[in-house]
């Protein structure tokens, strides 16, 4: 009787242990596109879940990775770093875009922007048997097998090195479109197996980055657009002498109230454009052509308001009394001419900027079309003040001024009047 005792609880225990065993497969099981995948090891951070197999021979292993928190993501990527940043990483990206099309694409990056993509050729992939799942009713999945190979950058399987994974994932792109700037990334360092080769053992997993560009790229994107087509586009208007004129014409003062407006809009675009200036250049990087033109509208800029700053503190209309004003004085109407030059090169140069930076964040169509009535209302505004300004008189300093009708008739009647004292004068 003890006998059989002892069998049925070795046998219950028996059962417990090929349950667990079960269990513990099925549960590193993947469900890809109605196909069931086993993985011998996973691990969850705080923004994917990694699974992975490594074959018998050492030779390639096979990765799968989900978003962990069940979001949706238009395209994910995973790679492999040297360092474990950006620059000198190998990754694979798949994408599926506005129309539906899904690409897979292998990248070598050299920098840490869209700049530093560059396409693997087919024959030098170091990847196969891709398998991608955007479809709804499963997560969005990216699984590949991985040739083991010294030109991996940041792969190992050495017992007690750490692999530098990297992990991305963004907006969905439009047709036929490339990808944008990721809205979120996370970089860990791991160990692919243990000190015996298993690579069925947990493994210590350490976030060495975890990030979010959404929030930056959200202020980047609102401060550039706020300044560039509503108050930059105020402030020119503001900034017409001859609506000064019209709208204050008894005002003979230095600083009418309209040239505080214009003043005080510009000082208040020019800081929001230099918060999301510094936020692009910090947070997002500036190496795309969205960036370089970035840079360059701002540094133009810098100069445009150093110009103005000059025109009101060293041109008075009071005697010069230092060697500054005397320099400045003469230069009066070059300044006014050339701030005003430098004003509209600098704000068709933010529209083009602010259009490629769309192209990069995957914006919607909307918000293409909100831009561009802005930026239509903008130029209207400017160009209406520039044409108002031009007939009824000119911009100080830009135009030259049409002499007053009476003036003109004046000089008409001083001119008859001289020819006919000329022809009542003898001849000599």
């Amino acid at each position: 009787m003890l006998r059989h005792s002892v069998l049925l609880k070795t046998a219950w225990w028996g059962l417990w242990c090929l349950c667990g065993l079960v269990c513990g497969v099925l549960a590193q099981a993947l469900m890809v596109n109605n196909v069931r995948h086993f993985f011998s090891k996973t691990v969850t951070t705080n923004m994917f879940t990694l699974y992975w197999k490594v074959d018998a021979n050492s030779e390639s292993a096979t990765f799968a990775v989900q978003p962990s928190s069940g979001s949706r993501p238009g395209w994910i990527g995973f790679g492999f770093s040297r360092d474990g940043a950006m620059a000198n990483s190998h990754a694979i990206v798949a994408a599926q875009d506005a129309a539906g099309a899904v690409t897979i694409m292998e990248y070598d990056i050299t920098a840490a922007s869209s700049s530093g993509l560059r396409p693997v050729a087919a024959a030098n992939r170091l990847t196969s048997n891709v398998t991608t799942s955007f479809a709804a009713d499963q997560p969005v999945t990216l699984m590949f097998t991985q040739r083991l190979s010294a030109a991996v950058p940041g792969l190992t399987l050495s017992p007690e090195a750490r692999s530098n994974l990297i992990y991305a994932v963004g907006a969905r792109p439009p047709a036929r479109g490339s990808i944008g700037v990721h809205s979120a990334r996370e970089m860990v360092s791991l160990a692919l197996q243990n000190a015996k080769g298993d690579d069925s053992a947990p493994v210590a997993v350490v976030v060495t980055d975890g990030s979010s560009s959404t929030s930056f790229m959200l202020a980047h994107g609102v401060l550039m657009g706020l300044s560039w087509l509503v108050l930059v586009p105020m402030g020119m208007v503001f900034g017409s002498p001859v609506l000064r004129r019209r709208m204050f014409p008894k005002n003979r003062t230095g600083n009418p109230p309209f040239t505080l407006a214009h003043r005080l809009t510009q000082f208040i675009a020019f800081a929001m454009i230099t918060a999301a200036f510094i936020i692009g250049l910090t947070q997002l990087g500036g190496g795309s052509i969205h960036g370089l033109l970035g840079i360059i509208t701002y540094s133009i800029l810098c100069l445009q308001i150093g110009i103005g700053i000059a025109r009101v503190a060293f041109v008075k209309p009071v005697k010069p009394k230092s060697a500054v004003e005397r320099f400045f004085k003469p230069l009066k109407q070059k300044l006014v001419r050339s701030h005003a030059v430098l004003g509209q090169l600098i704000w068709l140069l933010a529209v083009v900027t602010i259009v490629l930076g769309f192209g990069l964040a995957s914006a919607h169509i909307a918000i293409y079309v909100a831009s561009g009535i802005l930026a239509g209302i903008g130029a209207f505004a400017f160009i209406w003040s520039g044409y108002f300004a031009k007939s009824a008189g000119g911009l100080s300093g830009f135009w030259p001024r049409r002499r007053a009708r009476s003036a003109q008739v004046n000089n008409e009647d001083n001119e008859i009047s001289l020819a006919s004292d000329e022809a009542k004068a003898p001849l000599a």
